[in-house]
């Protein structure tokens, strides 16, 4: 089995020590197998929600944005028969 190498790279941070505290007993409390996986595993999700509210508030005005309502309503009805055929094949 060809397992992905990934390539990971030292960096510092300086954080405050009452974290410090929090994240060692995190990691020994969860199975983690070490404080850097814990905090790339919690970086990751704070970038992929991060990256989520992006999306929100893109949907969001493009829900107010009259031409890209304009364009949803012609693509739904371009599609509304072949949608309709998809459908009835659907037991």
């Amino acid at each position: 089995m060809i397992k992905n190498k990934v390539t990971k790279k030292k960096s510092t941070y300086f954080l405050s020590q009452d974290l410090l505290s929090e994240i060692k007993e995190v990691v020994s409390a969860s199975g983690l197998n070490s404080q850097n996986a814990l905090v790339e595993e919690a970086l990751r999700k704070y970038i992929a929600e991060f990256k989520r509210d992006i999306l929100r508030k893109q949907y969001m005005e493009a829900s107010r944005d009259p031409q890209f309502l304009v364009d949803i309503s012609e693509i739904d009805r371009d599609f509304r028969q072949a949608d309709a055929e998809t459908a009835r094949m659907i037991p």
